[in-house]
């Protein structure tokens, strides 16, 4: 895949495409580099389309039975360990590009460590001691990732294949279920002193009434999004994810040189920092 992957870091999309086109359609590395030359022509629906199909092909193959040979493959190769080591303490924090995974550890011999990073799979393991598996919320690029041992942690420095804010570490493994709401004349009613009551359903209609607002603002935007040139989507891409979602605009002469990180502000007395723990911004004290 070098020959793809060096097309690709130079911007040469549509060439990584036609030659992908000679390749073997159903192997997770293939769709991931379709994903990666999609998502820099700006077809983000085809690109996400291959990763999630890559996301799917890389999880067929952890569930494969371990490779009993010494030898680094695409995917980790998963190793049963009877009885189930324990969950070590570790943090973790990102930015747009990197998602950054501290693991308490003290004094972890190199010949005791085993780490390994794949497209969708985490596993770290220190021999008869701890195991810390993960299945991260999206796609990594295994060949951008690395680890560290220091005296008192195992530090993992894991590349995200696509750009972004994850809202979470991990992939969600159980839907999300949303039970029905009861009905306005099922609300309880809340103590109220004396005359004044409040109308508990008009409320309630007043919130739907907002979030249909809300849901014809997403579509706009995604339709603005849609019918864009190359500069609006990068000016809107750009201002949205450095702000953490407090900025919006489509004039790329703007967004280009800005820098809109420094323009969140904190609640009072917080600050807000990058992974390097520089101070961006700080909250008013007024």
């Amino acid at each position: 895949m070098e020959d793809i992957s060096s097309l690709i870091s130079q911007a040469k999309f549509q060439d990584a495409l036609d030659l992908l086109a000679t390749r073997d359609a159903s192997d997770p590395t293939v769709q991931v580099e379709k994903g990666r030359a999609f998502a820099g022509l700006g077809d983000f629906r085809r690109a996400a389309d291959e990763l999630r199909k890559a996301s799917d092909g890389y999880a067929l193959l952890a569930e494969k039975p371990p490779n009993t040979q010494a030898v680094r493959t695409e995917e980790p190769t998963i190793v049963d360990q009877s009885p189930a080591l324990p969950v070590p303490k570790f943090d973790w924090f990102q930015s747009d590009t990197h998602v950054f995974v501290s693991i308490s550890a003290r004094k972890v011999a190199q010949t005791e460590l085993t780490v390994e990073i794949g497209g969708k799979l985490v596993d770290v393991s220190v021999f008869n001691k701890y195991r810390l598996k993960l299945i991260p919320f999206a796609l990594l690029d295994p060949e951008k990732s690395s680890h560290t041992i220091t005296e008192y942690k195992i530090e993992l420095k894991l590349c995200k294949l696509l750009p972004g804010n994850w809202p979470q570490l991990e992939e969600a493994t159980k839907p999300l279920v949303v039970p029905t709401p009861p009905t306005a004349a099922a609300l309880p009613k809340p103590y109220a002193s004396g005359k004044s009551t409040k109308d508990w359903s008009k409320l309630e209609k007043e919130a739907d009434v907002e979030e249909e607002e809300g849901d014809a603002l997403n579509k706009l935007l995604k339709q603005i999004y849609k019918d864009a040139d190359e500069d609006t989507r990068r000016a809107m891409l750009k201002s949205y994810q450095t702000s953490g979602g407090t900025v919006l605009t489509t004039n790329w002469k703007e967004a280009k040189e800005k820098d809109f990180a420094r323009e969140i502000k904190p609640p009072k007395g917080q600050v807000y920092k990058n992974w390097d723990g520089q101070i961006i911004s700080e909250g008013d004290d007024e």
